[in-house]
């Protein structure tokens, strides 16, 4: 038994191949350690701390998946594909050695693959000179997640892969085991409170639970004990096996060894030789004679001959992977994967309502999850399609055909297209079937269809460039690996996270867009078209070149070689002209040479800006808009003013600019930098300041976030793009290591709490006249005085009646519009024409919300409250409000499923939420940018939804919400430094949000809703403009005008002790 072991390894390690496999993954664990493809734990915790090494590990061992199962393809199959296996089992050799043996040399191998990647991190970290982010080192951290995660996942993964094809005697089958395995962690990585789904919904305790208790790669049990961890535990304490972590070791230890006692009782060393009998009966006696045996006329060359051998060999290809139970099983396991998807897209969790299954709902899901199933899917099928005649030894009969080398590779090329776009239909064909379930039967079949083009052709390019790698390298497995690491390079985000961002290197990548009800399809579109031919004729010029080389002094080869290079190179030369975007070294150095040159004069006092007139022309269709406006400036300081800094952001195409004062004219000509007067700005005096610029993206160049121009549900936070005065810190560079690289120090510090107030007037008068196409409908912030048409434009005129913080944006879109007068106020809702099922419930909440308080905290102050719809191609917010408008994307609250099986109100929520921002920050308390800001905006209104639900659902919701909000603050709290409330940052999001809401919950527990409400009332009569800027602690103040002396402790504790 031993001796073959030893057989078994020494042979693998008489290979090349396993030292270059050893070196590559060495080589990834030491730039994984040295930060270069790191998976980011959070800036504050030791990248050498038990919780990141633990964390960095356990995904380390996921690798082991992919080993194990190329490994068993390889070890376990090796008798029979070289047809020695009729030999070996002819010998005395028993089941238990051979079994034992085959087992254990997988397992030491792939447990050796990946000590030596756990290896390679340890040492790339112990090299990287940027000691100021590591602890102190202890050998021990490594060798832990090692014990409790590498080997038994890896011992796991090996019994599943080895038994499965001990019982099935099926590579593709064992491959799909491995696809299997994937799957599961894919799925598991939803529900098991990962830090990389941070961007994804709460789940409930028990579901958690559950993950952590069968997810059978422990990583939901590592998450589940670590998440509530704080930052000095994550940083310092070791993992712990004991509670869910050691129930689901222990348990998947057992099933590995339940299932090799398995696996030995059934296998069988033997060859199953039963085989149908034909019996073949010939009647001697049959009259032959009259018959006439001509020879069939055979073509060998010629255009009916390559077709006929074309067809039959597809024929062929398909029979083998039809036919066999490995397709099914893909086939089974794609669905299942992707209707999990579907499921978690629709149902949302605990804290969202259910989603409507629309046709952009799944064709979305369908696009961000499929590809990298379906790579995955074509990598292991054509391996097995190329290699299938030397496995089966007729490869010498093919190559002895007059068919030559192209036919029976366009045959697999073609062979694996169909698989695509058979795989491909079996999940539209899911999709639309939760579309029948969920009863959504607006099913838009053209979008379906796009998919065929959008994701199927790509991975077709992807299909062939592994077929022209396989014929390449021509070693079934080295070429197995090599196609493995170039498609994941150039076609998923592994080769992004490395600089691989040219179009030209990701023509083999699906689409990565999205579909929008409101807009459709997103100006990313052509941009992929022009990808995707430049892909075609290279991909086609490089199939030619491989398989015609002896056929290039053909007339019709050389011709369609010399169309395809002309091709290949315009339709690259036109997507390199259109690339107007810089890399991110060129951004870093800018901002650093911003930060270098103006930062010295951050206090340098500027003129302050009182009224903005601006005109504002948008172009949906194209993409782009154009501003034109004007300043008026003020000096509100007490000292003269001779320098203005001025700075216009780098996405817009400056036009012209000037200032204008009585005393001089002065036209600037730079984005950044100052300008020089020579009559000095004195206390009080007032000068102009004129502008124009342009702004267009595209699908080559990408767009910014709130920048979101698009043909219908536009959206601009346009007041991030108009020029500021005075140094702009927000431009610097906030990633500290990248600053300690460029020795730039410590970042501007936020303002702190005990800082001096300084009145600033600030708030402006706007007046802002949009301009868009015929048929839309333009939204701004304030009051509509006007709207008219010309030149077949539509025009809408806003002002605000009252000034109004330097915050404003505007949308547009063809809406329908539903008004109510209510109280003197005029709610109005703007909204795609499809999307009207809770137009009326968001209206009666709006109603709720402005009654709840106008009667609690101050009269709300402007005439109309504007609810506007726009797309979700617009990303970053659910909901985001401006004086009197509050914009919300399409897939948030205008066309969720408020009868859902959970029946979360997320109208109540956070509509409630966002108009309560018209108290608290958006028009009445605007604190300065401080230490403990977001505690005086975000959590007020975070507490006002609160008491929204409290009177118009009752008690059992509010402590639902509470304990949700307890758990995300728990899960996040231990990925940076935790400051007390009354101190939050704004990047603490989690502080502000969840753990606001908790604490303004325990405080009018303490001190009543009533003594609360009283507390705000007086904080907005005291504070809101034009009165002076408050600050964290005038609330608290507040809250013991109304409370005992008793309680001041406790409400200390609640605003300036962390934790809970």
């Amino acid at each position: 038994m031993n001796a073959l072991l030893k057989f078994e390894l020494s042979n693998y390690f008489k290979k090349p191949a396993i030292y270059l496999l050893l070196s590559g993954l060495i080589i990834l664990g030491f730039l994984i350690g040295f930060r270069q493809l790191s998976l980011s734990t959070g800036p504050e915790i030791h990248k050498n701390s038990p919780y990141a090494v633990a964390h960095m590990i356990g995904f380390l061992s996921l690798l082991g998946i992919f080993i194990s199962t190329l490994l068993a393809a390889l070890t376990l199959f090796k008798e029979k594909d070289t047809g020695f296996n009729l030999l070996l089992y002819a010998t005395p050799l028993t089941k238990t050695s051979y079994l034992w043996s085959r087992f254990n040399s997988v397992f030491i191998i792939s447990s050796i693959a990946l000590f030596v990647t756990v290896l390679g991190f340890a040492l790339g970290q112990l090299a990287d000179p940027d000691r100021s982010v590591y602890g102190q080192f202890s050998f021990y951290l490594y060798i832990q997640p090692v014990l409790l995660l590498i080997l038994p996942n890896a011992l796991l993964c090996t019994a599943i892969v080895c038994s499965v094809a001990w019982l099935t005697q099926n590579k593709l089958i064992v491959y799909l085991s491995g696809l299997f395995l994937y799957i599961i962690y894919m799925i598991l990585l939803l529900y098991s409170g990962s830090p990389l789904m941070a961007g994804g919904l709460p789940q409930s305790p028990d579901i958690i639970a559950l993950a952590a208790r069968i997810d059978p790669f422990g990583l939901s049990a590592f998450y589940q004990q670590t998440n509530p961890w704080t930052l000095q535990q994550k940083n310092n304490q070791a993992i712990s096996f004991s509670g869910s972590l050691f129930q689901n070791r222990m348990m998947y230890l057992a099933l590995a060894f339940v299932l090799l006692v398995f696996v030995w009782k059934t296998f069988r060393l033997s060859v199953n030789s039963k085989q149908k009998k034909v019996a073949a009966s010939i009647d001697v006696g049959q009259e032959t004679k009259g018959r006439i045996y001509k020879p069939a006329k055979v073509f060998v060359s010629g255009f009916k001959y390559q077709f006929q051998s074309l067809t039959s060999l597809i024929r062929l290809d398909l029979n083998f992977i039809v036919r066999g139970i490995p397709f099914l099983l893909t086939a089974v396991l794609l669905i299942f994967f992707m209707g999990m998807e579907f499921y978690g897209t629709i149902d949302q969790g605990i804290r969202l309502p259910e989603q409507y299954a629309s046709t952009a709902l799944m064709v979305n899901r369908i696009i961000y999850n499929l590809p990298g199933m379906l790579i995955l899917a074509v990598l292991f099928y054509s391996n097995e399609l190329y290699w299938r005649s030397s496995s089966n030894r007729v490869n010498l009969i093919e190559d002895s055909t007059p068919v030559g080398a192209i036919v029976p590779f366009a045959a697999k090329w073609i062979s694996l297209s169909c698989l695509i776009l058979v795989l491909l239909t079996l999940v539209i064909g899911a999709g639309i079937f939760f579309q029948f379930v969920y009863q959504y039967l607006e099913i838009k079949w053209t979008v379906y269809l796009m998919l065929y083009l959008l994701i199927g052709a790509p991975i077709m390019l992807a299909a062939a460039m592994i077929l022209v790698i396989q014929k390449l390298v021509n070693h079934r497995w080295f070429g197995l690996v090599a196609a493995c690491i170039v498609i994941f390079l150039l076609a998923t985000s592994i080769g992004k996270s490395i600089g691989l961002t040219h179009p030209l290197l990701r023509f083999i990548g699906a689409y990565t867009g999205k579909y929008s009800e409101m807009n459709g399809w997103d100006a990313y579109l052509p941009a992929f078209f022009w990808r995707l031919c430049f892909g075609c004729s290279f991909t086609l010029l490089l199939v030619i070149l491989l398989l015609k080389f002896k056929l290039m002094k053909h007339p019709s080869v050389r011709i369609l070689l010399i169309l395809l290079t002309s091709f290949t190179l315009l339709s690259g030369s036109y997507i390199q002209q259109h690339l107007r975007r810089q890399n991110v070294t060129d951004l870093l150095d800018k901002q650093q040479e911003y930060e270098v040159l103006f930062r010295k004069f951050a206090d340098l006092p500027q003129p302050t800006v009182t009224a903005i007139k601006t005109k504002v022309e948008l172009y949906p269709d194209r993409n782009a808009y154009h501003v034109v406006g004007i300043y008026t400036l003020s000096n509100a300081t007490q000292k003269p003013i001779d320098s203005i800094l001025l700075t216009f952001d780098e996405a817009i195409t400056m036009e012209q600019a000037r200032y204008i004062s009585p005393k001089e004219q002065i036209a600037i000509h730079h984005k950044a930098g100052f300008i020089h007067l020579k009559k000095p700005l004195r206390p009080g005096d007032q000068a102009s300041f004129q502008f124009s610029f342009a702004y267009n993206w595209d699908g080559f160049n990408g767009h910014e976030a709130f920048n979101a121009i698009v043909n219908n549900g536009s959206f601009v936070r346009l007041s991030n793009y108009f020029p500021r005065f005075g140094y702009q810190s927000g431009l610097e560079i906030d990633n500290l290591q990248e600053r300690r690289k460029r020795h730039l120090g410590s970042p501007t510090p936020l303002k702190m709490l005990e800082a001096p107030r300084a009145y600033a007037d600030d708030f402006i008068r706007l007046d802002m006249t949009i301009g868009v196409n015929h048929g839309q409908t333009a939204v701004g912030v304030g009051a509509l005085i006007g709207q008219w048409k010309k030149g077949g434009r539509n025009y809408y005129r806003y002002q605000t009646p009252e000034p109004i913080p330097f915050r404003f944006g505007l949308a547009a879109a063809n809406y329908h519009i539903t008004c109510r007068a209510y109280k003197g106020k005029s709610i109005e809702v703007y909204y795609d024409p499809e999307h009207f099922e809770n137009v009326f419930h968001l209206i009666e909440n709006a109603v709720r919300t402005l009654d709840y308080c106008q009667k609690n905290f101050s009269p709300y102050p402007f005439k109309t409250i504007r609810f506007v719809e726009v797309s979700s191609f617009t990303e970053g917010f659910a909901g985001t409000a401006y004086p009197a408008t509050i914009f919300m994307t399409e897939n948030m609250i205008f066309h969720t499923n408020l009868k859902g099986d959970k029946g979360q109100d997320v109208i109540n929520e956070l509509a409630g939420h966002e108009l309560s921002h018209q108290w608290w920050g958006a028009g009445q308390l605007v604190p300065d940018d401080r230490e403990g800001s977001k505690l005086l905006t975000e959590t007020l209104a975070m507490y006002t939804e609160l008491m929204l639900v409290k009177h118009s659902i009752g008690d059992k919701r509010v402590l639902e919400n509470v304990a949700m909000h307890r758990g995300i603050y728990l899960n996040e709290r231990g990925f940076s430094k935790e400051t007390p409330l009354y101190k939050v940052r704004p990047e603490d999001i989690h502080l502000h949000y969840s753990k606001g809401l908790v604490v303004m919950y325990q405080l009018t527990k303490l001190v009543g809703e009533k003594n609360v409400n009283q507390a705000l009332r007086e904080v907005l009569r005291k504070h809101a403009y034009p009165n002076s800027r408050p600050i964290s602690t005038d609330l608290i103040e507040e809250l013991y005008m109304v409370s005992k002396p008793a309680m001041h402790k406790q409400i200390d504790h609640l605003f300036k002790q962390t934790g809970l």
